[in-house]
């Protein structure tokens, strides 16, 4: 994997990443998207309240493949080099911040908001959805068929198992005793026995 440590011009902040002209896109995008997630940190205040243009400095650039570990060690070696934790901006060491911890924290802040989003624009855009969802069946029929074809496949052997139903002792198939207890044979058969 080809990745960079840079620096962003005119502030101590070391990062890293496999595509520096994307990375640099998504600076400036937290920088000033309020609705960001990343828009309070540190950093982004900083260069705000500075005005600075982000520019991003490339301090180090390897070509070949590595694991994710490599390039982390890398990056804490610059971190530690400029002492960008300390006496700049980064908030933490290279392997300090669980990303996908982080962002689970943030789904669940924003559950509720987004839940009711969803419904509104659901019962909004009805027809819409309706009619989209329409056209890709179609657009896709062969595609689906293919998908519950290699369902049946898979889950034919669990389907044919069955078992004796614990309430009325009748023989049902495994995937279906929820269902059958429910049914009116099983539930006369309760009753009987009461």
């Amino acid at each position: 994997m080809v990745f960079y440590i840079y620096k962003i011009v005119g502030i101590n902040y070391i990062g890293s990443t496999n595509n520096i002209k994307r990375r640099c896109r998504k600076h400036k995008s937290s920088c000033w998207n309020e609705n960001g997630i990343d828009y309070n940190y540190l950093v982004y205040q900083y260069i705000r309240e500075k005005n600075i243009k982000i520019e991003l400095e490339i301090l180090f650039c390897y070509k070949d493949n590595c694991s994710n570990r490599i390039q982390r060690l890398v990056e804490q070696f610059y971190i530690n080099k400029y002492d960008s934790v300390n006496n700049g901006l980064n908030s933490q060491s290279a392997f300090g911040f669980d990303e996908k911890k982080y962002q689970k924290k943030y789904r669940e802040e924003r559950k509720e908001y987004h839940k009711k989003y969803s419904k509104k624009y659901r019962e909004e855009n009805k027809e819409k959805i309706k009619k989209y969802k329409k056209k890709w069946r179609q657009e896709n029929k062969e595609k689906i068929l293919e998908q519950q074809k290699k369902y049946r496949e898979k889950y034919r052997e669990k389907y044919k198992v069955k078992i004796n139903c614990c309430l009325c002792d009748s023989l049902v198939r495994k995937s279906d005793i929820k269902r059958h207890q429910r049914s009116k044979k099983c539930k006369s058969f309760q009753s009987n026995f009461k």
